[in-house]
């Protein structure tokens, strides 16, 4: 088999609200919740649970980033299929919305018996991810 014939992997990405994204990649690496795992072709079968963080889809030179936060992926058959709690692209993140979900997050963090403190910190993790993935990735796209 030649580069230009390569196998790829399928990856889909999927949330409650939409399907996030599906096509081919090269690379991917998935934020599990015992670190990051790098998944190729005729990658064994795997399911792992995902943590909020960055998944990259590479293909040769270009690479997408993508926030998700919780959920689970498996990996069969060259196909990963992603099913995420929350997820968008680094390019579609809006940092003033996150930024107002950071601002939010501490605010209930400073008020602890007015708010559920582990949701509060969900949520700061959530907005510092997002904001953190927008400056590194989408605002280069922008």
């Amino acid at each position: 088999m030649t580069q230009d014939a390569a196998k790829k992997l399928l990856i889909k990405i999927i949330t409650p609200d939409d399907p996030v994204y599906e096509g081919e990649a090269e690379f991917i690496v998935l934020p599990g919740i015992e670190g990051d795992i790098g998944v190729m072709t005729d990658h064994s079968h795997l399911l792992v649970e995902i943590k909020t963080g960055e998944l990259v889809v590479q293909n040769k030179s270009d690479k997408s980033v993508y926030s998700v936060s919780g959920g689970f992926a498996e990996v069969k058959d060259d196909i990963v299929i992603l099913l995420a709690d929350t997820s968008e692209a680094a390019y579609s993140i809006d940092p003033g919305r996150a930024e107002d979900s950071k601002k939010r997050a501490l605010k209930r963090l400073k008020e602890p018996k007015d708010h559920d403190m582990e949701r509060a910190n969900a949520a700061l993790i959530r907005a510092l991810n997002r904001i953190n993935i927008y400056k590194n990735f989408g605002s280069k796209n922008a």
